[in-house]
């Protein structure tokens, strides 16, 4: 048998860290909220989550943490990392982001390697 002829690979052989299998990382505008409007909202999401103040983050530890996944996508800080026990709390926190037209970004462990757990343009994580 004789072996077949080589051929050109169909992706490159490198990525470089502006571009993915994607295309370049997305241009959203940035979630712009003034600090009444922030607090209000976190209120909201606090709200959401049954008044769990444990499930609502926004300090700088939990900010930094939801900025990045294991791409090598640039980091975007959310405004706010919810965690919610319960899939009502899911639809009210969905309802808090539709009302104050926040983008969320859904979100497991953050192991992914394309960037789809980035909050580009802010939003909640």
């Amino acid at each position: 048998l004789k072996s077949p002829e080589p051929q050109e690979p169909v992706f490159p052989a490198a990525v470089s860290p502006a571009q993915s299998a994607m295309g370049p990382e997305p241009q959203l505008p940035e979630v712009s909220l003034t600090q009444p409007q922030r607090d209000a909202f976190l209120a909201a999401l606090r709200a959401a989550c049954d008044g769990d103040d444990v499930a609502v983050a926004a300090d700088e530890e939990a900010l930094e943490a939801a900025s990045k996944d294991w791409s090598f996508h640039a980091p975007h800080r959310p405004c706010a990392v919810v965690t919610p026990a319960t899939t009502e709390q899911v639809a009210a926190v969905v309802r808090a982001c539709v009302a104050a037209r926040v983008p969320m970004v859904p979100r497991g462990a953050g192991t992914g390697v394309e960037g789809g757990a980035i909050p580009y343009g802010g939003g909640v994580v």
